[in-house]
């Protein structure tokens, strides 16, 4: 454990109000500049196949996608499979700088000082490109594009994950404030173990009456990155600006410990004890993904979520 790392990850913080902000964790550039660039691609290529206007920017692309598209485009802009309809033809965005951002060593290091040194990439993964609340439509709004209401990440895991630790991991690609709709937490609420949660057409969430002390609002830049447990309750604001607001969310547990998603393929991401383990092939992660798809594809009724 370097100094570094315990300059920018407070254990201390995320033992107490279960979540911290690793702030500069991530070099923009180095870091998250391949991805965005695969992002770039990834949009063009579905704007020439939509007939989607051209735009000038990433974000009127993106607008334009979700109008055109009446919101279908956010799962092939997604990193996981839906938990439901899922077909052979489904898509998912499985692209090497995801990959390499899953396994990236800053990353993995942060990871290191919450959970130790084997550690599992879950499956619970999302790219989420949340819109300005006046352009989403009854199409465009889902949890993957409009406010997310309260919640505990563990709420929406199967109870075999109950006693796993699960962190998880949350980073912006463009600044993310109170006006774009940055997360809010409810500092402590870790401690209270896990609460029951309501489904709703778009979010699966907590009651307002169990949503309980300060909320606070946690604004942030790229190359910041926010770990918390999987009982911390939080939310995201509405996106009240004219900007896009796009989010990476991604789960770590040690190696072995269920990840609640069992349809999903994790991997091993980091071992210490055993390297030969870890994975570094993009194809053979790929393929797991399409192994999964396949699976549910022919099982279409599936349990993803305790309620």
């Amino acid at each position: 454990m370097t100094d570094r790392k315990l300059r920018i990850l407070d254990p201390e913080k995320l033992d107490v109000d279960g979540y911290v902000v690793a702030r500069g964790l991530l070099e923009p550039a180095a870091d998250l500049g391949d991805l965005i660039a695969e992002y770039e691609a990834l949009v063009a290529t579905l704007v020439d196949e939509k007939h989607a206007d051209q735009g000038a920017t990433f974000q009127t692309q993106i607008a334009s996608l979700m109008t055109q598209t009446d919101g279908q485009c956010a799962q092939a802009l997604d990193i996981s499979l839906p938990q439901q309809d899922v077909t052979e033809a489904t898509s998912v965005h499985l692209g090497p700088a995801v990959f390499g951002l899953l396994r990236n060593t800053r990353l993995l290091d942060a990871v290191e000082t919450v959970i130790g040194p084997e550690i599992l990439s879950d499956p619970v993964q999302h790219s989420r490109f949340k819109l300005p609340e006046d352009r989403l439509t009854d199409g465009t709004s889902s949890a993957l594009t409009a406010a997310t209401n309260w919640h505990q990440d563990l709420g929406v895991l199967l109870p075999e994950a109950d006693d796993s630790l699960i962190i998880s991991v949350w980073m912006p690609l463009v600044p993310v404030d109170e006006d774009n709709g940055c997360l809010l937490f409810i500092p402590g609420s870790h401690k209270r173990g896990l609460l029951r949660h309501e489904s709703s057409r778009v979010n699966t969430g907590l009651p307002a009456a169990a949503v309980p002390g300060q909320q606070v609002a946690v604004p942030m830049m790229p190359g910041d990155v926010l770990f918390f447990h999987s009982t911390t309750i939080h939310s995201s604001l509405p996106n009240r600006s004219d900007r896009l607001r796009w989010s990476i969310d991604l789960r770590y547990s040690p190696t072995g410990q269920p990840t609640g998603r069992p349809q999903f393929p994790g991997f091993v991401a980091r071992s210490r004890q055993a390297p030969e383990s870890e994975l570094h092939d993009h194809a053979a992660w790929v393929q797991s993904w399409h192994d999964a798809r396949a699976a549910l594809a022919a099982a279409p009724d599936a349990q993803f979520n305790r309620w």
